[in-house]
């Protein structure tokens, strides 16, 4: 038994490698001609008010298509380069309300404490943004973002309004396409949640969600703080996760 456990364990982590090769050459075999595609659609795009009515909504149609292919192939690029572990972490010191409230730019409010940390703020930026786009896609124009300092830890809390999600697919949603409702087109790729869950565990921390069917969805994101930085404490020390991403242990100076 012991033996065909470790086979089918082998088996499975050599089936989850050729996944993670396929998906990198096929994002790699289709970003040469897709650059040309995007090239063309643009200039389409430019002309599209001096079309005839007829040909009109087919050629914007078109431009969307080829918008949606586009960000396809790089968040299929994306995921493929952090499957690599290829993807570098530069933290500084940040302001993270001050941060959010940059990326949301009005689609969402931003309330609660100002809680200053270190961590990447371009790879911050990418989970909030996915994370809103996600509630507002699924959970219509009432999107709230707050920030609570717990501990040792800044949560930062993504919450609609929208008609939630049933308890057989909650364990599912952070999954690579994995979309609830096939039938329901949307303009995502089923990747975004995948992407900035694996965006959170490079920075230490991680992504959990709540909803209950009517009663929309609350997405959590915990970053790691060892000491909340006040005004002119920043010593230059960089936090570092412990091996399993759950906490901070120590301060390495770089």
């Amino acid at each position: 038994m012991a033996d065909a456990l470790e086979a089918k364990i082998r088996a499975l982590s050599e089936a989850e490698a050729r996944e993670r090769r396929f998906t990198a050459d096929v994002a790699h075999e289709f970003r040469t001609p897709l650059t040309a595609l995007v090239g063309k659609a643009s200039l389409l795009a430019r002309h599209l008010d001096r079309m005839p009515a007829a040909a009109r909504r087919p050629a914007e149609l078109l431009v969307a298509d080829v918008g949606r292919l586009r960000r396809l192939v790089d968040e299929l690029m994306e995921i493929s380069r952090l499957d690599a572990g290829s993807e570098a972490v530069r933290p500084e010191p940040l302001e993270l309300r001050s941060l959010l409230e940059q990326v949301t730019r009005g689609r969402a409010g931003v309330t609660g404490d100002e809680v200053r940390l270190e961590s990447d703020p371009r790879r911050l930026e990418r989970i909030v943004e996915n994370l809103v786009a996600n509630a507002v896609e699924h959970g219509g124009p009432h999107v709230r973002v707050d920030v609570t300092l717990v501990g040792d830890a800044a949560l930062v809390g993504v919450e609609d309004d929208g008609a939630g999600i049933a308890p057989e697919h909650l364990p599912h949603v952070f999954e690579r396409f994995y979309k609830a409702d096939p039938a329901r087109g949307g303009s995502g790729s089923g990747l975004e949640l995948a992407i900035a869950r694996e965006n959170a565990r490079l920075l230490g921390g991680d992504i959990r969600v709540e909803s209950e069917p009517g009663r929309g969805a609350r997405f959590t994101l915990r970053l790691p703080v060892t000491q909340p930085l006040r005004d002119g404490d920043g010593d230059g020390s960089v936090a570092r996760p412990d091996d399993h991403g759950t906490g901070i242990h120590q301060e390495v100076r770089p």
